[in-house]
């Protein structure tokens, strides 16, 4: 899971992983961008959690390795906007 799921400014972009493996598991973490290329690659132990040094705005998708099938999650990673807090009513 990736929290959040939409990042903006200047936010951590994070991946919350969770396993039914044993803890202290690992896992082979992939981060592709849009175009399927590879921009951060790890193992992270489980649970745990994958964080990315600074990325460019853009749609990215961690993929997890050691499960079969693997493992995908979604991230939109806005730079130019920060995020906004609710109108008040």
């Amino acid at each position: 899971m990736a929290t959040p799921s939409t990042v903006y400014g200047d936010e951590l972009v994070a991946f919350d992983i969770s396993s039914k493996a044993p803890a202290g598991a690992s896992v082979k973490a992939d981060v592709k961008d849009e175009l399927g290329r590879s921009v951060h690659q790890a193992q992270v132990l489980v649970p745990g959690q994958l964080r990315l040094p600074s990325v460019p705005s853009g749609d990215y998708v961690l993929v997890l390795a050691s499960s079969s099938p693997s493992v995908t999650c979604r991230v939109t990673v806005n730079r130019e906007l920060s995020r906004s807090s609710p109108a008040p009513r």
